[in-house]
């Protein structure tokens, strides 16, 4: 019996491998031609035509080469493989892996170009978002339009053409496409036009850097484009939507060059060093977010287009946010990309990071670098304590496989909360430093983490990060393995503090998983509280640390500005010398980050079963002094999920909405709805997290108030 399972195991695993490409021949560049005919941009249509040549060599002989073709997608007509202009005998089959195998009945030499050159009918999907596909939308007058556009990432170029779909295999690409006359084409590059004697028009486009075959892309529509000028340089882009949705552009134009020069400025590596140009398009019907395809950067129409009569602030901020995550993959994904998808953390997690460090130098008042914390690390950490969460670096083979890790939060927010750790211990100049070579080292390659950390360790100032061990080996357990510690503070008869640590699960227990928690702290008698975020103390895997806290202190919080991403637990001594400086009048000597995180650890804790709800509720009612934003932003969260869970119109439910509802009055008085202040930001996004609590609560004046401005909409347009 045992026998039979370990071969059942082996055609498993061998199933699973052989979904990968083997690393046989590797493509140079690429030559695609597309021919989209009119029939396509009706109801019914959906063909297109298709040619591509690839240059490529093998790294050693063989007899066949294997890439990949969408069989559903993609039907041959002809093939051949030419060497010194001689076209050589093969044969070819496409299996359901989307694998074309191609079989020479002669041996293929190894370091010798040969040439692919593959024609094909192809379908346009019409039953998802994936490939190649036609989208429609209705236009200012109502009728309905088409569109045929792309989605690539992460194995869908293959429906497109046949080519080696796998990150490492970069190359370069001319793309050439035939669209009606009526119709204009955009890709990744700069192009010139033709107009052809059957009356459609010719798009030549300029050869692209070497690139992934995820990031190419087309958009053939009707839309209508406005323009921007690229910082320092004479480069014109575009901002394109369908033509009503002009005015709505104009956020985007506005906002673009100023993150990209942002972005350039950190870098220390010029857009323009890699593409002319960068467009972005806004698609109304679209899968993602958006797709960073390089110089083509293609959005769904919420997270891109911003109108100021009827949208939000946090809708302005999303825009900004999602455009600078899209540019910054220009750099962290695009110019240096992960070499498979197991590591989707250095693409997103960089671009998620980096997403706030633009915005937040464009637009400091808007405080991103604070709103990192509450939004995403907070967010993330609630997402990766679970047993059955994957580590930021786990194997992926299978498509089903890999599109969870674009759905797991943490590959964005928990990669980009790494991150921002590293650059705490190490320090912002050295971090900054150290990325700029990562970038030098590796552009238009393929990275692991090795590569990461070898960059950064080339600035590593022991005499502030003092590692205990080499970066790479410091980093290891973060990204190998599941989930985050909890550190566990003990206060001793003689003024010792202890710290322990095992890892922070919603349920069950692991005492086995330990990391380099890199543990920052303050006490009741220092000066410049919660201001170190450099590491105080290194805690190791295999032994516990102890502080000792100093004459007169009271109190001892850890994570300074909530840098490191784990959470901390007090014995009750601890926890009642905290809960009477927050409920002081000098609560905010405890700065508004630690009194966020304070509040996000009671609640996961008590989520957990660590701690009781009563006791982490009994801490928390210091917030009815508190009108900090960032602290009621981690408050919002945990009271929702409590209710959501106990139910509002509960007996319990409907107590505890009492209790907040008083604790919510100082923060809400401070925001109220009668008050609005668009010039304000902050003050704004304040406003719309405490009313949205408060009218949730049932606050009898949010109500009234808030039924007031939804007439005077409804029946003047007025906001």
């Amino acid at each position: 019996m045992t026998s039979w399972c370990f071969l059942f195991l082996a055609i498993i695993l061998h199933s699973c491998a052989a979904q990968r490409l083997p690393t046989v021949a590797y493509p140079s560049a690429y030559k695609v031609s597309l021919v989209i005919p009119e029939s396509s941009f009706t109801e019914k249509g959906d063909s297109f035509t298709g040619k591509v040549e690839i240059v490529l060599s093998l790294e050693e002989a063989s007899y066949s080469i294997e890439l990949h073709a969408g069989r559903d997608y993609l039907s041959i007509v002809t093939l051949q493989v030419i060497h010194d202009g001689t076209a050589l005998h093969t044969t070819f089959t496409v299996d359901e892996n989307d694998v074309l195998t191609i079989s020479a009945t002669q041996q293929l030499l190894a370091h010798t170009d040969y040439k692919l050159v593959v024609t094909y009918d192809g379908r346009l999907s019409t039953t998802d978002m994936n490939g190649i596909y036609k989208s429609s939308y209705e236009d200012g007058t109502g009728a309905k339009k088409y569109l045929v556009t792309t989605q690539f990432e992460s194995i869908y170029a293959r429906r497109t053409f046949p080519c080696f779909d796998e990150p490492s295999f970069k190359a370069t690409f001319t793309i050439d496409i035939t669209v009606p006359q009526k119709l204009n084409a955009m890709s990744n590059t700069l192009f010139t036009t033709s107009l052809l004697p059957d009356g459609t028009t010719h798009y030549q486009f300029e050869t692209t850097p070497k690139m992934s075959t995820y990031l190419i892309a087309f958009v053939i529509s009707e839309f209508t484009c406005s323009a921007w000028n690229m910082p320092e340089v004479n480069s014109v882009n575009k901002v394109c939507s369908r033509a009503q949705k002009e005015d709505t552009r104009r956020w985007a134009v506005e906002v673009s060059p100023k993150l990209l020069s942002s972005l350039n400025a950190y870098t220390g590596i010029p857009y323009t060093s890699s593409m002319k140009k960068v467009d972005q398009v806004a698609i109304p019907d679209f899968r993602s977010g958006a797709m960073e395809n390089w110089g083509l950067i293609t959005y769904r129409e919420a997270m891109f287009l911003y109108d100021p009569k009827e949208d939000q602030s946090i809708d302005k901020q999303t825009v900004a946010r999602v455009i600078a995550h899209e540019l910054a993959h220009s750099w962290f994904g695009n110019l240096v990309t992960l070499a498979w998808w197991s590591e989707v953390f250095l693409n997103e997690g960089f671009a998620r990071y980096f997403e706030h460090k633009a915005v937040n130098e464009v637009f400091p008042d808007w405080e991103l670098d604070k709103q990192f914390v509450v939004a995403t690390l907070q967010s993330a950490l609630a997402t990766d304590d679970l047993q059955s969460i994957q580590a930021l670096q786990s194997e992926v083979i299978t498509p089903a496989q890999i599109d969870a890790k674009f759905k797991a939060d943490t590959s964005y927010g928990k990669g980009g909360s790494i991150l921002r750790m590293v650059e705490h211990f190490m320090g912002s100049e050295q971090f900054k430093s150290g990325i700029q070579k990562y970038l030098m080292l590796n552009q238009y390659s393929n990275v692991e983490p090795s590569n990461l950390w070898a960059a950064l360790s080339i600035n590593v100032d022991n005499t502030v990060s003092n590692l205990p061990q080499s970066l790479a080996n410091v980093m290891e357990n973060w990204i190998t393995k599941a989930g985050y510690p909890l550190i566990t503070v003990t206060k001793t008869s003689n003024n010792v503090i202890e710290l322990k640590q095992e890892r922070f699960l919603f349920s069950g227990s692991d005492t086995t998983t330990k990391w380099y928690v890199p543990v920052t702290y303050t006490t009741s008698v220092d000066e410049n509280k919660f201001q170190k975020t450099s590491t105080q103390l290194w805690m190791q895997p295999d032994k516990d640390a102890q502080i000792q806290l100093p004459e007169g202190a009271s109190w001892i919080i850890l994570n300074n500005q909530q840098t490191g991403f784990y959470r901390v637990n007090y014995d009750d001594t601890l926890w009642a010398e905290i809960e009477k400086a927050l409920k002081s009048d000098s609560f905010d000597d405890i700065g508004e980050l630690n009194r966020a995180q304070i509040v996000d650890d009671l609640f996961s804790l008590a989520k957990a079963n660590k701690i009781p709800y009563s006791k982490a509720l009994k801490v928390i009612k210091f917030i009815s002094n508190d009108v900090s934003y960032y602290t009621w932003f981690s408050a919002n969260r945990g009271f929702n999920f409590l209710l959501d869970k106990i139910g509002f119109e509960s007996d319990l439910g409907r107590a505890i909405k009492d209790d907040v509802l008083q604790q919510l009055e100082k923060v809400y008085q401070s925001v109220p709805p009668s008050t609005i202040d668009d010039t304000n930001h902050l003050y704004t996004l304040k406003q719309t997290l405490v009313v949205a609590l408060a009218c949730r609560l049932g606050h009898p004046e949010c109500i009234e108030m808030t039924k007031n401005h939804f007439t005077a909409y409804k029946n003047q347009g007025t906001k």
